[in-house]
């Protein structure tokens, strides 16, 4: 409900009206019969009832898209997840897999992490290695570290999982870790021992 002549011209307006509780609906229909010039004083809309199938979820659901699919395929035959699979796909089967970054949130690392997950990368790796992840922080009031995000993504795996290998962009001094080779890691000793040499 407004008054006659007002109008919503900025984001603080309409975050007003919202903060009220109208439907986003209400609030154009307000927006567009408020600047109308008419001699009532006071407008009061009906309200608007949206109805729209929910497939047993809560909320309206939508149930084609050309925007997503660039065609009108029904959502429901639009999968979760596309894995597109070239030649130089990463394999991690029986591998264990070495992964580090620097600079990067944790939260960030988080969503990288989550994709190779669902992606079926961790599902047959026999361990993984992180680097020392340089200057991966999150923001000290936030309450967790880039070490509690790799613990939680890596927990169920029931796998070895060692955190801090210098190599990569260690400011220590890089280790060579070479790709490719029969290896060993013994996470309960923090030790990775290459069991062949490499061929350069």
């Amino acid at each position: 409900m407004r008054r006659q002549g007002d109008s919503i011209h900025s984001w603080a307006a309409w975050r007003a009206v919202l903060a009220g509780g109208a439907a986003p609906m209400a609030l154009l229909a307000t927006a567009a019969v408020a600047s109308a010039q008419t001699a009532d004083p006071v407008i009061t809309l009906d309200p608007i009832t949206v109805q729209a199938p929910t497939y047993g979820t809560r909320g309206v659901v939508a149930t084609h898209s050309t925007a997503g699919t660039k065609s009108n395929t029904p959502l429901r035959e639009v999968p979760a997840a596309i894995s597109v699979v070239t030649r130089d796909e990463l394999d991690t089967r029986g591998a264990l897999l070495f992964l580090e970054d620097t600079g990067t949130k944790p939260f960030a690392i988080d969503r990288m992490l989550q994709q190779l997950r669902l992606g079926g990368k961790f599902a047959e790796v026999r361990g993984i290695i992180f680097g020392e992840m340089i200057d991966c922080l999150q923001h000290k009031d936030q309450g967790y570290r880039i070490q509690d995000v790799l613990a939680d993504l890596t927990a169920d795996l029931g796998v070895p999982v060692m955190f801090g290998f210098p190599s990569g962009h260690s400011p220590i001094g890089n280790l060579t870790l070479p790709l490719g080779v029969m290896s060993t890691l013994d996470a309960d000793r923090g030790v990775l021992s290459i069991d062949e040499a490499a061929v350069c």
